[in-house]
């Protein structure tokens, strides 16, 4: 690939793709903690559903951690062509 205004634009789509996609992950949490942060666990399935939610949260957290450094990847790569410097 040419170094040029439509690889820019590919990178630049890849970065928006990606910021959409740590905002929707952080909309899930958002809405997963406050759907759950007024609930009284009880019965005989509220530690398991407490523990459920709860790791469904970290692995959220994973996600987003690994979307960032996909993001800062494609920044620097981006930047690379951007620049017109070699692989």
């Amino acid at each position: 690939m040419g170094t040029g205004h439509a690889d820019q634009a590919v990178w630049a789509d890849a970065e928006a793709r990606i910021r959409a996609e740590i905002r929707r992950l952080d909309d899930i949490v958002d809405d997963l903690r406050s759907g759950t942060a007024r609930l009284h666990w009880q019965g005989p399935g509220a530690g398991r559903f407490r523990w459920r939610t709860d790791r469904r949260v970290r692995e959220l957290h994973d996600q987003r951690a690994t979307l960032t450094l996909l993001l800062s990847l494609c920044g620097r790569a981006g930047a690379a062509v951007r620049t017109g410097e070699k692989k």
